[in-house]
């Protein structure tokens, strides 16, 4: 059982388990590689706050994308969640 901040070495790498609704993420801390499943909005808000991330690498994506996008959607998830858009 993984759990949160659970760190796994393998190899020359050092991975950092994050838990999100349903799944994990996984940082692989050598290049702040955020590995996630699926993102839809409390996986994203949950993830926004994982520290010094530089790309997300999500379970449908086939590149990464830079961090800073997810915490501006994160931020737009919470404003919409606030105006009663998204559940």
């Amino acid at each position: 059982m993984l759990n949160e901040g659970d760190e796994i070495e393998t190899g020359n790498r050092m991975l950092t388990i994050y838990h999100t609704p349903e799944h994990i993420s996984i940082l692989e801390n050598s290049n702040d590689y955020l590995f996630t499943g699926d993102l839809l909005y409390e996986e994203i808000q949950c993830i926004a706050n994982v520290p010094n991330v530089t790309k997300v690498y999500g379970g449908h994506n086939t590149i990464g994308f830079d961090a800073n996008l997810l915490q501006e959607v994160g931020n737009a998830v919470k404003v919409l969640k606030e105006k009663d858009q998204v559940m």
